[in-house]
């Protein structure tokens, strides 16, 4: 046992005595992932990763490619492992003050190589368990531990359990187990190439994993199945699946263009959902295949009516009488509610696949299906168009109703598992963009370390500027280098990892809509904003105001 401070040690070890030892090491796994990222060459890196995957049991099959893609969690679970706390167990085992590992941080823009490299140059550090090294079984349990625990002083338990980990890591280890802290590896590994290499050690064609993928959207859970000669290649229930996708269109012409005839749906500003049902099981998950069912408990209970089912559709707020946007990360338990799940196709139903079926057989089998849904429950209505000044006709009404645009189907499609095209289009209201200030800056990661990427920006509230909202997308990397040399001189400090900055600088800033929220001072925040360009004609003092949100706010209420 290594020495350690307030016997922090004794406590993880005694925790999880029968993991100490494992056949399958987290050391063998960092070896390949400094090998793959040290590799530029897409085509070699899959030949690693194959051969290394080829190599293992099932268990460890999930585990290694839930690792490859920056988690030891099931979507939908999540670590609650804050940057502090990464920097206090880390800054406890080389027996550094945490702020001189957050200087090491700000060089190196990359938590886990700031870590290897304090790790291997501190002579005071923890040295390595003597005969032990991390195994995946300790890493799931540990894990685990870490995402299930929640009350009063949970916080501090998982400090000592990372310090724990920690202290059984090489620098090379502590490397990457920090790195899927963060939920990125980052060495330069996509799905896509993992689908690569999961073919190639299993002997699979590719286009069989990649179709299996779109029926199963967690691609650990497929790996086990198809080791184990079981792959899905359908939808089923209880099996996440991505989502068909429609193609954005600029006007109601573009979409006519297309093809003649049309089913048209409003397009809710919500979140979207699939619905599963089998036996007594409900679930929902979300858009990326995140289990969401213990936030909507009541749309679990409404949905044990209905039959063995697969539905896909918008979870939607609904007040008096008209649907508005919701901020699902401040849904909880108590205030979900009034939600309601808006149903627009049904993939599965009563031991039959139904995708393949043209959708407008799938709108009467819904239209069907709807008669017995549960009060929270209603099929989306639609309508059929032809021509440009049909849809456009559609679309107007859509936003006299309160909805973003319409989603224009053709009747025949079938649902295409993770596919975006032009079966599908979507016609959206353009919203105004506002100019904004830039207060302050966060540094990089992965290949924009060393960059300030991250912008946050303020408006005007009377005689001082509030924050908005910040946004790391639209700029190029070369924007961005050049940029950063320009904030640093403009820098006043730096607080908890931002660089503050004098107000010199305005951007031009899209975004799909507001919403109000506490977060920012000025009690509105931009949904999904892109930086559009550096405003260099505009002084700070031309900046929008609180009053042009408020009103840009109104005016997408009102429609």
């Amino acid at each position: 046992m290594p020495p350690f401070e307030g016997s922090v040690l004794p406590c993880f070890w005694r925790a999880f005595p029968e993991l100490v030892v494992s056949q399958m090491s987290f050391q063998e796994f960092a070896s390949v992932c400094a090998e793959v990222e040290g590799e530029s060459a897409k085509r070699e890196k899959v030949k690693v990763i194959s051969a290394y995957l080829g190599r293992l049991g099932s268990d460890d099959l999930e585990t290694a490619t839930r690792l490859f893609l920056g988690t030891l969690l099931p979507k939908g679970k999540r670590l609650c492992v804050i940057y502090s706390a990464v920097i206090r167990a880390a800054a406890m085992i080389a027996r550094v003050e945490p702020h001189e590992l957050e200087e090491l941080v700000r060089r190196y823009g990359d938590v886990g190589e700031a870590v290897e490299q304090l790790l291997e140059t501190r002579t005071s550090a923890v040295p390595l368990l003597s005969g032990s090294t991390l195994s995946f079984s300790l890493l799931r349990s540990a894990w685990e531990a870490m995402a299930s625990d929640s009350g009063p002083g949970s916080g501090g338990r998982r400090v000592r359990i990372l310090a724990g980990l920690l202290s059984s890591c090489s620098p090379r280890e502590a490397r990457y187990l920090i790195r899927s802290l963060g939920g990125e590896m980052r060495i330069g590994v996509s799905e896509g190439m993992l689908e690569e290499a999961i073919a190639l050690a299993l002997g699979l064609e590719l286009e069989t994993v990649r179709r299996a993928h779109t029926a199963m959207a967690d691609l650990a859970k497929l790996v086990a199945l198809a080791k184990a000669g079981a792959l899905p290649l359908e939808v089923q229930p209880m099996q996440p699946f991505k989502v068909m996708l429609a193609e954005p269109a600029g006007s109601a012409s573009e979409i006519s263009s297309a093809r003649p005839l049309w089913i048209v749906e409003d397009k809710y500003d919500g979140i979207r959902a699939q619905l599963h049902k089998l036996g007594r099981r409900v679930a929902i998950f979300s858009r990326s295949a995140e289990d969401m069912s213990d936030r909507f408990p009541h749309l679990v209970e409404q949905a044990s009516v209905l039959p063995d089912v697969v539905l896909d559709g918008e979870l939607v707020s609904e007040e008096g009488g008209r649907l508005r946007f919701f901020n699902l990360q401040r849904i909880s338990r108590s205030s979900s509610h009034g939600l309601r799940y808006a149903v627009f196709d049904v993939l599965y139903l009563e031991q039959r696949p139904l995708r393949a079926l043209p959708l407008v057989q799938r709108k009467e089998v819904l239209r069907n299906l709807s008669l017995a849904f549960p009060p929270a429950f209603f099929a989306v209505p639609y309508g059929t168009a032809s021509g440009a000044d049909e849809i456009q006709e559609y679309f107007q009404q859509a936003l006299a109703r309160g909805n973003e645009g319409i989603v224009a189907k053709d009747p025949q499609s079938y649902y295409e598992l993770g596919a975006r095209g032009k079966s599908w289009m979507k016609l959206k209201q353009v919203f105004d963009t506002i100019d904004a200030v830039v207060i302050g800056a966060e540094w990089g990661h992965g290949k924009r370390r060393g960059l300030l990427s991250n912008y946050v920006f303020a408006i005007w509230c009377g005689e001082r500027l509030c924050p908005i909202g910040k946004a790391y997308s639209g700029l190029t990397d070369a924007e961005l280098k050049e940029y950063t040399k320009l904030l640093l001189e403009n820098s006043t400090g730096e607080s908890h990892g931002m660089v503050l900055l004098k107000p010199f600088m305005v951007v031009e800033v899209g975004f799909q809509s507001i919403q109000r929220s506490s977060a920012y001072e000025s009690g509105f925040a931009l949904r999904f904003p892109r930086i559009m360009r550096v405003r260099q004609d505009k002084g700070v003092d031309e900046a929008d105001d609180l009053e042009k949100v408020r009103m840009i706010y109104e005016s997408q209420a009102g429609r």
